[in-house]
């Protein structure tokens, strides 16, 4: 594909410290000239950055941390913390664990959540937390080690792990909570465990010897809807296993069975040398938490609730630190989803929660290193941690109650947690995040669902039912054919593409026969989308789409032999390039022709180019005029971006708020040449949803800006989403929110690290590229591909490019390799191990493509190097 890029340039790596800093003053400035914009009535004109852009867009800068001296950061912080698809779990800024969604039970937060987020509640429904007490020559003191008794505690979120610390000045020792569900990115059997892992370390900060006792308790919140109804009892058991101290919570009763609360749950110390006490005190859990416990207890469910602890005891010295190891696991397998498979995808491995802590208590060791290993790998780089922060954190709406999978494999995804009936295409089809880090569940989504003919796919016509089974939608329908090529490259051989290849093509025809009829190219006729209306005439938002579903079916029927609808595609996909630009590009933006029904018409909209934006995703270059999506681009950010959306609300107070008075971003469609009237044709919330800033769409849009020549406003966008719409201050940090919390369309944000990268890759093909777009003269970031991850690594310097694959774990099988043509190319030498391999190259579109002789295979630790002079 044709590699976009600005490049900073290479020269300041040789110029003394005052040339640096005066060329860089120049490129800052214009940098800012790229932000700014001239002033347009009719559009969201308000561009005030702040006043230490843009070099906080280029800087590394530092993590995030949440501090309980301010109430309002610990007020919202809920980062999922269990495992994907095994229900919705948040780790509070204190180490306490709240919103327990783990139960079946479905509850909704809602929509407008952003505007009145959801605050830690003044009692979790599941009593959980820990305590420490310390004795020392001086004194005895207890803690329960939560924001009310605890005077510091920060707060780092990275996503799927969390770092809490805890001092206080009546503690002799400092007390670190290191929080995560096992993650394995390729790998959800490691990665969908029920179960979250608390691991804490204790150092002695004193001059003293010091005793400490340790522990945590857990509330038997089994049947915990269901028990008001029947006469179970609740029972609490103490388990040993060796390396295993557990607290067993149950129930007995036989109206519970086959409920959907019907489980169990553990908490659980990896030590022997555990006590447990089933039933702890009714408020004060400290004051029986260190004693002497039974083998178990029992009260009727009716009654309140039964609480038991675990709890260890050890010395330690000065200076000396102890890490313990907790573990909160849980197994509800009533799944009331509709799904086609019964039960959770859990429940296939393991017979209760206890299994779960077994297995993670033999593997304990790898898991952590590993989940651990892809965090240093993700966080690794030079890019800032601000934009891998939020480039990342909504993959763990895959933990949330938007994402489930049943005991055979099928994947559910709701829009948002419980709202709308999944798995919708049009929603979903946005989302990058899983089909880059996780292909096993995106094959599934294919297989098991969009490309199933008893589910979702009519073997007659193509239609793809976008909620499985009810009529198409354009826009969704074009996606099941564009996420197809991306399961297919992001597997490691061509199974998936062989064994429905005649379904995708099913899919692809529909698109021609219904909405192509006269073969021109173009979409007509009556067009449902994800904006819950029909749209008329000629729509570039979905000409485009189908224009890059066509050329990702050409390169499909390639590779399966499959020359003639090859053709067909290639055809159609020329006739709608040239119908695209000629009838649907105003010399400014790209529009919708039409005569009649809802729809954008001459507006400026953040829809329309997602279809070159998904082009470049899956290295199928440029689908129109380069020249006409640059400008498109520059449109797109003169009138519809803003910092302050609160003016252009005030005058469109219709939609819904996604961005408040004060916050930035961008807004779905304006227009500049007039005939906003259109929000008035029609009828239902297809018109306000224009002024709504919604972040799926966002990120789509500013990351097409981020492969085609503008980084810097990409970042800029990406920046006012952390650090001013979603900051731990004003509301959830993990929780992006659009109809539903955790809402699914907001995994677009992954795809801003592709383009940051210009990541190409074809699994069965062994093929791998890079082209950075942000400082490529010297940049590192986390590559993720069918059967591993590891980092690239990029210098430039003197006119000459040394490049570096490293696989940090699993492998990569390597035939071809991409990456960014310096101005002339005299030499190509690629290295494994400090030996040679045999290679040609060739120069195509501004890239340098290797070929090496034979395939090779990179195993975890290995480091392929190139350099080109």
């Amino acid at each position: 594909m044709k590699i976009h890029t600005i490049a900073l340039t290479a020269a300041l790596l040789s110029l003394n410290q005052s040339q640096a800093e005066k060329s860089t003053s120049v490129e800052d400035a214009k940098i800012m000239q790229l932000l700014q914009a001239e002033p347009h009535h009719l559009t969201p004109v308000i561009k005030s950055f702040p006043a230490n852009f843009p070099s906080t867009l280029r800087e590394r800068g530092e993590p995030n941390v949440y501090t309980k001296d301010n109430s309002n950061n610990f007020a919202y912080l809920g980062m999922p913390i269990g495992g994907l698809c095994a229900g919705q779990l948040y780790l509070g800024g204190d180490g306490v664990l709240w919103y327990w969604d783990i139960f079946n039970l479905g509850h909704r937060m809602g929509e407008r959540s952003y505007m009145d987020p959801l605050e830690f509640p003044a009692k979790p429904k599941v009593p959980n937390g820990f305590a420490i007490r310390v004795e020392s020559a001086e004194k005895t003191v207890t803690k329960r080690l939560n924001r009310d008794e605890i005077e510091s505690i920060s707060f780092q979120g990275t996503y799927p792990t969390a770092t809490i610390n805890y001092l206080d000045p009546s503690l002799p020792v400092e007390v670190t909570l290191n929080a995560f569900s096992p993650f394995v990115p390729t790998r959800f059997v490691d990665s969908g465990f029920p179960a979250t892992v608390m691991q804490w370390t204790v150092a002695n900060t004193s001059s003293n010897s010091v005793s400490v006792d340790f522990g945590g308790w857990l509330g038997n919140v089994v049947g915990c809807r269901t028990k008001v109804k029947t006469a179970s009892q609740l029972i609490n058991r103490r388990v040993t296993e060796k390396g295993i101290t557990a607290l067993q919570c149950t129930a007995e009763g036989s109206q519970l069975s086959g409920q959907p609360d019907e489980g169990t749950m553990t908490l659980a110390l990896l030590d022997s040398n555990g006590t447990v006490v089933p039933q702890l005190g009714d408020d004060d859990f400290t004051a029986t938490l260190f004693g002497n416990g039974t083998q178990e207890a029992k009260i009727p469910a009716r009654k309140k609730g039964l609480v038991g602890g675990v709890a260890t005891r050890f010395e330690l010295e000065p200076g000396q630190s102890k890490t313990v190891n907790y573990l909160v696991a849980w197994h509800f397998p009533n799944s009331t989803i509709p799904l086609s498979g019964s039960g959770r995808w859990y429940e296939s491995i393991f017979d209760d929660s206890f299994a779960v802590v077994r297995e993670i208590s033999k593997r304990f060791d790898e898991l952590e290193q590993t989940t651990k290993l892809w965090v240093d790998t993700w966080y690794d780089s030079t890019l800032p941690y601000w934009f891998l922060d939020r480039v990342f954190v909504n993959t763990s709406i895959l933990a949330s109650g938007s994402s489930h999978r049943a005991a055979d494999g099928e994947f559910y995804g709701f829009e948002g947690v419980y709202q709308g009936k999944g798995t919708c295409t049009h929603v979903w089809g946005y989302a990058q995040a899983m089909g880059r880090l996780f292909p096993e569940l995106e094959i599934a989504l294919r297989e098991m669902v969009e490309l199933n003919t008893n589910v979702a796919l009519n073997a007659e016509t193509g239609a793809v039912g976008y909620r499985r089974g009810e009529h198409d939608a354009v826009d969704g329908q074009a996606f099941v054919v564009l996420k197809s090529l991306l399961a297919h490259e992001m597997s490691a051989d061509s199974g998936f593409l062989e064994r429905n290849w005649p379904s995708i093509k099913l899919a692809m025809n529909y698109l021609i026969n219904h909405y192509d009829v006269d073969g021109d190219g173009l979409l007509s006729g009556s067009q449902h989308n994800t904006l819950d209306a029909n749209w008329n005439g000629h729509v570039a938002w979905f000409c485009l789409l189908y224009n890059a579903a066509l050329l990702a079916s050409e390169q499909m029927a390639i590779e399966v032999d499959d020359a003639d609808f090859a053709r067909i595609c290639r055809e159609l996909a020329l006739k709608g390039k040239a119908g695209i630009e000629e009838k649907l590009f105003n010399g400014e933006y790209f529009i919708q022709v039409a005569d009649k029904g809802p729809g954008t018409y001459n507006g400026c909209s953040y829809y329309d180019a997602i279809g070159q934006s998904w082009a470049y995703q899956l290295g199928l270059g440029d689908i129109v005029d380069p020249d006409k999506t640059r400008t498109y681009l520059d449109s797109l950010w003169k009138y519809n971006f803003t910092t302050d959306v609160g003016p252009w609300r005030t005058a469109h107070p219709k939609g819904r708020w996604y961005a408040m008075p004060g916050e930035g971003g961008l807004i779905g469609c304006t227009w500049p040449e007039g005939g906003a009237e259109v929000l008035k044709i029609g009828s239902g919330s297809f018109a306000a949803y224009n002024n709504e800033s919604m972040n799926g769409f966002e990120y789509a849009a500013t990351g097409l800006m981020m492969w085609h020549d503008q980084p810097w406003r990409a970042l800029a966008h990406t920046w006012y989403m952390h650090n001013n719409r979603y900051h731990g201050s004003k509301r959830n940090p993990w929780n992006e929110i659009e109809w539903g919390t955790h809402y699914s369309r907001s995994m677009a944000s992954y795809g801003l690290l592709t383009a940051a990268c210009g990541f190409e890759y074809h699994g069965p093909k062994g093929h791998i590229g890079f082209s950075p777009k942000i400082t490529p003269e010297h940049f590192k970031a986390p590559f993720v591909t069918a059967e591993g991850w590891g980092t690239f690594s990029q210098k430039v310097q003197h006119g000459k490019l040394e490049d570096s694959i490293l696989m940090r774990w699993g492998r990569l099988r390597v035939q071809t390799v991409a990456l960014q043509a310096p101005k002339t190319v005299k030499s190509v030498e690629v290295t494994i191990a400090g030996d040679k391999v045999r290679s040609k190259y060739k120069i195509t579109d501004n890239q340098v493509l290797i070929t090496l002789q034979k395939p090779v295979t990179l195993s975890e630790g290995q480091q392929m190097n190139i350099y080109i002079q």
